[in-house]
């Protein structure tokens, strides 16, 4: 073999693996699957040993907004005890009457404090 035939063989052979990783490369491309399970392999590692101000973030969120709704529901029914005996009536007249236009309570005999209370708000046109 001459010279120029074994840099021509060589050039042939070169050519050949730049034609072969080539190929490769664009057979990797082309699988997507495999390229979204590196990404995610590659998330996940990521975040596996991930620990600052941002973990539990939205645990926490979530706890601050039930303990918002309970602390809420307690100031309401402790504002609800401390009222006047008058007030809590007026209260009770108010929600009473709407849950019976509501369809939500039967509607019974008034007796008692309430009663009288109910009669003298519809006597002066409160009600």
């Amino acid at each position: 073999m001459t010279t120029s035939e074994s840099r021509a063989a060589a050039d042939i052979e070169r050519t050949r693996a730049e034609i072969g990783e080539t190929m490769e490369a664009l057979a990797a491309k082309a699988d997507v699957k495999a390229r979204a399970q590196h990404k995610l392999s590659e998330v996940k590692s990521q975040f596996a040993g991930r620990s600052g101000p941002r973990a539990g973030t939205a645990g926490a969120g979530l706890a601050a907004v039930a303990t918002a709704a309970v602390v809420a529901w307690l100031w309401r029914r402790r504002r609800m005890r401390h009222r006047s005996a008058w007030r809590r009536a007026v209260h009770m007249t108010r929600t009473r009457s709407h849950a019976k236009r509501s369809g939500l309570m039967r509607a019974r005999a008034r007796t008692g404090p309430a009663a009288r209370m109910h009669s003298a708000r519809i006597r002066h046109g409160l009600h």
